[in-house]
């Protein structure tokens, strides 16, 4: 008769994607994995696999909490340029009251990993589309409302705002002048908006 698991694998897992996104996946052992996550490495394999598996695991746990995230941003209720202006002020908040600057999982992954590993990479850029797709949503409403210029393909503009957004949780990890980053946060929403 098998054995009862004495974790909960969500929770588990929730720490797993924590530790990945505060030390990276080459810098995190299995000893690493074993002492965060409080289970023995024999279970760790047993349920998750091997460290790739529990690695794409938790990518893809951060990256439906991250989308549901911007979705419901996106979605709210409100004018276009103001839910803009909330988003990239949500990236900034998040970078910045965080002591160690640990920044995105799926922005630091695409660093780390994305030349090394092809399924990754195909991951990767999944998120990336859905991501796009949210952010061409809302140019659309804008330029629906008039909060933002017509005159620019919806779908490129939004490849350019995700850019913008992979690229400004990138420096906000080692500027610690918040009043640059707020200026590059102003300069990318004036790119848009004018």
């Amino acid at each position: 008769m098998p054995r009862k698991k004495q974790f909960d694998e969500e929770q588990v897992l929730q720490q797993a994607m924590e530790l990945f996104r505060e030390k990276g996946y080459h810098s995190t052992s299995y000893h690493d994995l074993v002492d965060r996550l409080g289970i023995n490495r024999a279970s760790l394999y047993d349920t998750y696999g091997d460290k790739q598996t529990l690695f794409s695991r938790s990518l893809d746990l951060y990256q439906q909490k991250n989308y549901r995230r911007i979705e419901e941003l996106i979605l709210a209720d409100g004018p276009a340029d103001e839910k803009l202006e909330a988003l990239f002020e949500a990236v900034l908040a998040d970078t910045l009251q965080d002591p160690q600057r640990k920044g995105c999982l799926m922005v630091n992954t695409i660093t780390e990993l994305a030349s090394q590993e092809p399924e990754l990479a195909q991951q990767l850029e999944r998120n990336t589309h859905h991501i796009e797709e949210l952010f061409a949503r809302l140019i659309r409403q804008g330029q629906a409302e008039g909060s933002i210029p017509d005159r620019r393909d919806a779908g490129e503009l939004a490849k350019y705002l995700f850019a913008s957004y992979a690229g400004l949780q990138v420096v906000a990890k080692i500027w610690t002048d918040t009043a640059s980053l707020r200026q590059v946060k102003r300069q990318i929403l004036r790119s848009v908006l004018s």
